[in-house]
């Protein structure tokens, strides 16, 4: 039956060894395929390293059900050079690796979310922003339960940049993604910055009404004693703001 699941296979040959992990493929169907080098086609499309032909084929995205990709040794050592605080290093290692891991989920998202955070590590403000507003996913995903937490991530960094340059407009969509998707953690988050970013604005009831409704639906999610704080400033202003009108 596989043959009828693969189109076609390129005219392309060479050995497997040293080319990774093994990476397996699981089908609609049930079978699992196993490789160890893929890509990611225009239209979703996945060419693979056939192991017992030694060539590539291409899968139709439809036919794939999931995919386990380990981490990739770039990766680590990316991650071991972040730990060691040389950030200008896992930066490079880190977005060298998202052109290779694009479109493969959730080392692309990883990727991303890494380099932009070393890059801001090393002071470099603007080329982080301009790394995370590059990633085409920021305004097309929809978050489910299956949504890799570097997604979220992403969102909350980019949020919080956008927030340093004093440029809202964009931030109340990536919040609100987050706000209204089942991710909790990230929903407390997002709503709480959400608030804050009303408040620098000064759209102070807009700004009460995200923190009371922080408190009422996440009271255990971390700032409640900040959103309390919040309130208590927000309602003296608006109060303040009733007197003198």
């Amino acid at each position: 039956m596989l043959k009828h699941l693969l189109f076609f296979s390129l005219i392309l040959l060479f050995t497997s060894a040293g080319r990774g992990q093994e990476i397996l493929l699981t089908l609609t169907d049930g079978k699992i395929l196993k490789t160890k080098d893929i890509s990611i086609e225009k239209n979703g499309d996945i060419l693979f390293l056939h192991s017992k032909i030694n060539s590539y084929m291409l899968l139709p995205r439809h036919l794939l059900k999931k995919m386990d990709y380990p981490k990739p040794e770039s990766l680590k050592k990316a991650d071991l050079l972040f730990r060691q605080k040389k950030y200008k290093e896992s930066a490079f290692l880190y977005e060298k690796s998202s052109g290779k891991l694009k479109n493969i989920s959730p080392w692309e998202e990883y990727s991303i979310y890494h380099a932009a955070n070393a890059i801001l590590l090393t002071g470099d403000r603007e080329k982080a922003f301009e790394l995370l507003t590059a990633f085409p996913a920021v305004k097309k995903i929809t978050i489910t339960e299956e949504t890799r937490e570097e997604y979220c991530k992403i969102l909350l960094f980019l949020a919080q940049l956008y927030m340093g340059k004093k440029e809202y407009g964009p931030i109340y969509p990536l919040l609100d993604k987050l706000i209204s998707s089942p991710k909790e953690i990230f929903a407390a988050q997002a709503l709480f910055m959400k608030g804050e970013a009303l408040f620098q604005e000064k759209k102070f009831q807009k700004s009460l009404d995200c923190f009371s409704l922080y408190l009422l639906i996440f009271p255990d999610a971390g700032y409640s004693k900040k959103a309390e704080e919040y309130c208590k400033i927000l309602r003296e202003k608006l109060s303040g703001r009733m007197k003198k009108e």
